[in-house]
């Protein structure tokens, strides 16, 4: 059955990988009435050994010695690593067998699939913390951002959102105005990653569909959201720790 099959409730699973679990996570088999968002801490690489890394190619090898800052490249290397062990698990092979290509927006795909057909994922990060999300059969966009100062967000904000968007965000009190931007900063760009476009199209050009708004989410937790009509993405905004927030949107891709 569908994901978004209407009157279905959805099962969304939180997991928080701890050390022990980063390169051998609890992944097994995706069922088509779920997804799947695995959050860990980006900086523990420096306590895992060299051979954990096997995995990676040497494309990825070469990206990540672009990066100006050791922290930021083993940023990169463990969540790349994470991935690929994650995406393994349900395929049933190798990390290093893992083929993984880009569409024409430079969205991360498995090789040999359309987006949001088979298996798919979507990775972000926002400092030390990092998401990884698994669905099988939809398109699937998140994104997490970090609550911080930010000295001209409502410049930004009538900027890069839409009127209605705006006037909701004035509409708020001054000690809300901060953490309302990030949350709707984070729905869009998860919109943005789900449709496969990236920030390729403009935040302002579009306005969001119903949001569905999580509680402060515990260290493994799965939770049911009813599945928007047919003809809608689903989007669904979650707190993953204190001064995050985040957003998950799925996009069915056929009947």
């Amino acid at each position: 059955m569908p994901i978004f099959h209407p009157n279905v409730s959805v099962e969304i699973h939180f997991h928080r990988l701890e050390r022990r679990l980063l390169l051998s996570p609890e992944a097994g088999e995706v069922h088509d009435k779920a997804i799947y968002l695995y959050l860990f801490d980006c900086d523990q690489g420096h306590c895992l050994p060299p051979h954990a890394y096997s995995g990676l190619t040497a494309d990825e090898w070469q990206r990540a010695a672009r990066f100006r800052f050791d922290r930021d490249r083993h940023r990169f290397i463990l969540v790349r690593s994470v991935l690929r062990c994650l995406l393994a698990r349900c395929l049933g092979i190798a990390p290093g067998e893992v083929r993984l290509t880009c569409n024409a927006w430079g969205k991360p795909l498995l090789c040999g699939m359309k987006d949001g057909e088979g298996l798919a994922f979507n990775v972000s990060h926002t400092q030390r913390l990092a998401c990884i999300a698994l669905v099988l059969g939809c398109r699937i966009g998140v994104d997490v951002e970090r609550i911080r100062p930010v000295c001209e967000y409502a410049e930004i904000a009538q900027s890069f959102f839409t009127a209605r968007e705006f006037d909701a965000l004035k509409a708020c009190d001054a000690a809300e105005q901060q953490a309302f931007f990030f949350s709707l900063w984070s729905r869009k760009e998860a919109f943005l990653k789900a449709a496969g476009q990236g920030l390729s199209r403009a935040l302002a050009s579009f306005d969001l569909p119903p949001v569905v708004a999580l509680p402060p989410l515990g260290a493994h937790q799965a939770v049911h959201v009813h599945a928007a009509p047919l003809s809608r993405p689903m989007l669904v905004s979650f707190t993953p720790e204190p001064g995050v927030a985040g957003a998950l949107v799925a996009i069915r891709t056929r009947a």
